[in-house]
């Protein structure tokens, strides 16, 4: 995957060079660190082989410091799109060269230590220890789930994809604006939808390891299809956040890579598309809610997908950096209010706290936007300084690898929680920010941890 990427970015820094009269900063140096850094990575590609975390990384990075500069390139707009903004983002790129450099320094360094050891591509093939659960639980679980299946959005995202309604649903839901009832039903539910596909997953897979048939294989990916479905049609009718559907969707793909190693090929060719494809359709959905105030068409919604400031923000590109740079400049805020976007979005807590005091609230204001990303570099420098400023990043990458390497050598029901985890943390480092890792790990990990050690008692108490 990694000698395609470089290839592919080779031949954007030729075309970049060549048409470049519309774009006067160096996009381009971005995708010539990018070439570099990967040349040396690739040595380490065997050991990559099927682990979530490094594999979402290495998409996302591509995309970040590849696709985002040439989509400058190719739009006869991109002189009016940065103008304004023009000494800030010579300053964006060297930052971003920057973070760069110390990220794959980190990931090249423990690619040596660590994955060398612990990651080799025949590990997959070793028996995985199912741990059976009493059925009685399974049928808690089912019972929990309908419980709690009035607080999601399934039956609305249904509504909206049959009637085409595309630009009037969305709606930015944050954690302080919902009931306790809602909140709670909405993590249980995430929870249990996670165990109960673990659950039939492991259950195939135990029928797989006495009866090796194509079949079975078959079954699970269909299981996995309909958990991308329905938390595709869930993010749909919902908040429309792209990162849930991409993270369960994910770590399902690789767990099934983890226990049907041989049929690789089949998961990946019946898995990837339908993942890349809820991905296209949640953004277009959600980019309706954003164009001529929520009443664009399903067409334009998607044309402007392929808008370099669209992909500027979904990847952190340079313009968004240049925002975030434009705003610490402003602001008074530091390491002082690390701990408002540690807290922004807890459960119960985040009442008692202002959010207006996070880093995110203020940068939307100072931009003029309502639900932007400020990107994990320019929040990390303005709680660290522009020297720590890829502090943030270097820690999710030792996130990503530690993460990794459990989903490689734990067994049970683990493995999905570790690939959801690291599948994250990879986001993290090249899309999300703090803000948004810390609310994940309050309203979605820690409570899929919770059912799934409940899980555990449950069968030894029942012995």
């Amino acid at each position: 995957m990694l000698i395609y990427f470089r290839l592919f970015a080779l031949g954007i820094i030729m075309f970049s060079l060549y048409n470049n009269q519309n774009v006067t900063p160096p996009f381009y140096l971005l995708t010539f660190f990018y070439i570099i850094l990967v040349s040396f990575q690739i040595k380490y590609q065997k050991y990559y082989q099927n682990l979530p975390g490094i594999s979402v990384f290495n998409i996302v990075a591509f995309f970040r410091y590849s696709i985002v500069p040439l989509a400058y390139y190719l739009s006869d707009d991109s002189y009016f799109v940065i103008s304004s903004k023009l000494p800030t983002v010579y300053e964006s790129i060297y930052l971003m060269i920057y973070e760069m450099l110390c990220v794959y320094i980190t990931l090249l360094y423990v690619s040596k230590r660590k994955y060398a050891f612990i990651a080799q591509g025949e590990a997959c093939k070793k028996n995985i220890k199912v741990f059976k659960t009493n059925i009685i639980f399974v049928l808690f679980t089912l019972i929990i789930m309908a419980i709690t299946f009035g607080s999601t959005s399934i039956k609305s995202g249904m509504i909206a994809l049959l009637s085409g309604g595309v630009g009037e649903l969305y709606v930015m839901d944050k954690v302080e604006n919902m009931s306790f009832k809602t909140m709670a039903f909405r993590f249980i539910w995430s929870s249990t939808i996670a165990w109960i596909y673990t659950y039939c997953i492991f259950k195939l897979y135990e029928v797989f390891k006495k009866k090796k048939s194509i079949k079975i294989v078959v079954c699970a990916i269909l299981v996995t299809l309909f958990l991308i479905v329905l938390t595709f049609v869930n993010q749909v009718g919902g908040t429309l956040a792209r990162w849930q559907a991409i993270v369960f969707g994910s770590a399902g793909v690789f767990l099934l890579l983890k226990l049907f190693y041989d049929s690789r090929n089949l998961i990946l060719y019946s898995l990837l598309i339908p993942c890349a494809l809820s991905l296209c359709i949640i953004t277009i959905f959600k980019n309706a809610g954003y164009v001529e105030g929520g009443k664009s068409s399903f067409q334009k919604a998607a044309l402007s997908v392929l808008d370099p400031k669209g992909l500027d923000e979904y990847f952190a590109g340079p313009l968004g950096v240049a925002d975030g740079i434009q705003f610490k400049e402003k602001s008074d805020m530091g390491i002082k209010n690390m701990f408002n976007d540690f807290i922004d979005n807890a459960p119960i807590f985040s009442h008692y706290f202002d959010s207006n005091e996070t880093t995110s609230v203020q940068y939307n204001k100072n931009i003029g936007t309502l639900g932007s990303i400020i990107p994990l570099v320019t929040q990390s420098s303005i709680y660290f300084g522009y020297l720590f400023a890829p502090l943030l990043s270097v820690i999710s990458i030792f996130l990503i690898c530690f993460c990794d390497s459990r989903f490689k050598t734990q067994q049970g029901y683990s493995c999905y929680i570790y690939a959801f985890v690291s599948c994250w943390f990879a986001l993290e480092a090249s899309m999300l920010n703090f803000t948004i890792i810390c609310s994940w790990f309050y309203l979605y990990i820690i409570p899929m941890i919770l059912f799934f050690v409940l899980s555990k008692q449950f069968k030894k108490n029942i012995k």
